[in-house]
């Protein structure tokens, strides 16, 4: 459970950080999307997860349902071809989360992200934690399959959840 806490905790961090600086490079293709996140240091809670994206669901930067709400401050974002990097000071409830997010890739076909911060206080008894997040482009949704419907190895209505 821990490392699904911390994930949506720096997986909302990432959402808020990155909103205010969203543009047009930053959405993703429209079509079936494959995520596969790694917290350094743990085995993957859960195998790649698939999510099929249309003009409604595009930008990354949104935070994700679920996701901790945060209180940040205005994010630091240079930008260098196809890399971008954020840096991010939020809070989250009584820690100081400080965050470097480095984006590398393509919106097109496949983007990878390495996400390390640091919590003063410690939140679950850690300092810092590192995350990686790759993301690629698989191809058309599914026949049937709604944008935003999420799930492992997402083909349909029954293992697939949608997600708003």
């Amino acid at each position: 459970m821990r490392a699904i806490t911390l994930g949506a905790a720096l997986a909302g961090a990432l959402a808020v950080s990155v909103s205010a600086q969203a543009d047009d490079s930053l959405k993703r293709k429209p079509g079936l999307w494959e995520l596969r996140m790694q917290n350094e240091g743990q085995p993957s809670p859960m195998g790649p997860m698939q999510m099929c994206v249309d003009e409604t669901n595009a930008d990354p930067t949104q935070q994700p349902p679920g996701a901790p709400k945060q209180d940040c401050d205005k994010p630091s974002v240079s930008k260098d071809g196809d890399k971008i990097v954020v840096h991010t000071s939020c809070k989250m409830g009584s820690s100081k989360v400080l965050s470097e997010i480095v984006t590398t890739g393509d919106m097109s076909s496949a983007y990878h992200t390495d996400i390390h911060s640091t919590f003063d206080p410690p939140i679950q008894g850690k300092k810092d934690t590192t995350m990686t997040m790759d993301v690629k482009w698989l191809g058309a949704c599914a026949p049937g399959q709604k944008a935003g419907m999420v799930g492992a190895k997402a083909k349909g209505k029954a293992n697939a959840a949608p997600q708003h």
